[in-house]
Parts: C-alpha cells; structure tokens; sequence
C-alpha cells in the first residue's frame, strides 16, 4: 500500500519521511509526498500527450457528450 500526503510545507518534508522511514510498520518507499501544483501540472502534461497522441491517430479520446453519459 502506497500512501500520497499532499499540503505539506516543504521544509517539513525530509523530517516527515525520515520519521515515516523510521516506522517499522510503515515499509520502505510506500509514503510519498507531492505537491499539489506539481501533480496538477504532471496531470496537464499527461493531458497534452494524449492530445498529441490523438492528434497523431494513435488513440481514439472520448467526446464530452461520452463523459456526461457515464455520470
């Protein structure tokens, strides 16, 4: 099991992990923080791929009228 904290200072960051390390309950390399802008912005440059990848004729996105259909 992998744990995402989010919302933590940066410089608060390796005291967080070293303690979470320390944990003998807590295994090695499952606890990983991210910051919310940098997943926002992994997020978007997933998003251009896909366009690309489109674009491209590679994959086939679904519309909006598919996503609101699903809800």
């Amino acid at each position: 099991m992998t744990m995402t904290l989010s919302n933590i200072p940066k410089k608060q960051v390796p005291h967080l992990l070293a303690l979470f390390n320390n944990l003998s309950f807590i295994g090695p390399d499952s606890v990983s923080v991210y910051d919310e802008k940098q997943e926002y912005l992994d997020g978007l440059r997933e998003s251009v791929r896909d366009v690309k990848a489109h674009m491209r004729g590679e994959i086939k996105l679904r519309s909006a009228q598919e996503l609101l259909d699903e809800l």
